[in-house]
């Protein structure tokens, strides 16, 4: 089994089958995989935006695709597709197909990468554990709720309770990105803040769905809550409710409003919350939302944490110490020495 970026010769392979689906969606990953080769050449001049795709071959067949997006615009975290698999392998298992498709998506040779994300369905047991031989660990359960045509009447049927004149959901601007930047990175463990490296300018797409509930009361915007289109590889329309630790009365009217809106936009829609969030949670329940589904959000990092140096070399003798120190002098410690060690790899390049 081969695992390689996408290239017109798999397209070819596949217009011979006429297999239509494929074909045309691999084709529009393999022009964004174009530009992201650009992107990747030149980072420092071009946000990062666009997805390589890899593929899987067994005996010159085409099985299976795997997307690699990034998440923020300087190319610092990308999120991995679950795979897909067109034809069940013949020779390798299913298991060793996913398996070398992740690896070979940590493996791709961008610039500047250092954390990963994976979303798989809290029972996929499969690749959970695939993830986590490969380095990942979960960071948080998430909560997928459905907006779809059976319930869409019951929504819009909601009416507010207490509409407020100085509150009101609006676009994502400059100024409010700030404040929603905070809010994303609230909930969040330090650990995940890090992974996501998430700035304001990222929140910042004229193609997303990005609104902002805020009270407009005093002179500077106040945000109380957000709500951010998704963006993982393979995922359908996906948006995520964001707010503050303590919970806020007038989210119950807000989240109301905003769901009211989003059904007259969009017939078929997943949102998401912290799974431990029980407050929303509970209010989209009774909005009339169907639970979907659960999702563990795995992270993966290469960041190198900052250790104390020591000012004492390690290959000094206690005696040669000790000899140094005068009678009337106050005692020092003893010194301690860390060495940490960097295995350096190389990966074939994606530009060739």
């Amino acid at each position: 089994m081969i695992v390689e970026c996408l290239s017109i010769s798999h397209l070819q392979k596949l217009a011979s089958k006429k297999e239509r689906n494929e074909f045309r969606f691999l084709n529009l990953l393999l022009l964004r995989g174009w530009l992201a080769k650009i992107e990747n050449a030149l980072p420092r001049f071009i946000a990062r935006k666009q997805p390589f795709c890899l593929v899987a071959l067994e005996n010159q067949q085409l099985i299976a695709s795997i997307i690699i997006k990034p998440i923020n615009n300087r190319g610092t975290c990308w999120s991995i597709s679950r795979p897909i698999i067109f034809t069940p392998p013949k020779i390798n298992s299913i298991r060793r197909l996913k398996m070398s498709l992740i690896k070979a998506s940590l493996d791709l040779n961008v610039r500047t990468p250092k954390n990963w994300v994976v979303k798989y369905p809290s029972n996929n047991n499969e690749e959970l554990s695939i993830a986590r031989e490969l380095g990942f660990q979960p960071q948080k359960l998430i909560s997928c709720w459905s907006i779809n045509s059976t319930n869409k009447y019951k929504i819009l049927s909601n009416r507010l309770i207490n509409p407020y004149n100085y509150f009101a959901w609006e676009n994502l601007n400059h100024e409010t990105a700030y404040q929603l930047a905070k809010l994303e990175k609230v909930c969040d463990s330090v650990l995940l803040r890090e992974i996501f490296d998430l700035q304001p300018f990222d929140l910042i797409n004229n193609n997303k769905y990005v609104k902002v509930y805020l009270s407009k009361s005093v002179k500077s915007p106040v945000v109380i809550a957000g709500i951010i289109q998704q963006d993982f590889p393979y995922e359908k329309y996906t948006l995520k409710i964001t707010r503050d630790i303590t919970w806020d009365s007038r989210l119950k009217d807000a989240i109301t409003e905003i769901m009211k809106d989003i059904c007259n936009l969009e017939n078929d829609v997943l949102i998401e919350v912290n799974k431990d969030d029980d407050q929303i949670n509970k209010l989209l329940a009774d909005i009339g939302l169907t639970f979907h589904s659960e999702h563990l959000l795995l992270g993966k990092s290469n960041l190198k944490r900052k250790e104390f140096q020591s000012n004492f070399p390690v290959h000094n003798h206690m005696e040669a110490i000790f000899g140094k120190l005068q009678p009337g002098d106050a005692p020092l410690p003893s010194p301690t020495g860390n060495t940490r060690y960097e295995i350096n790899k190389t990966y074939p390049n994606i530009n060739s």
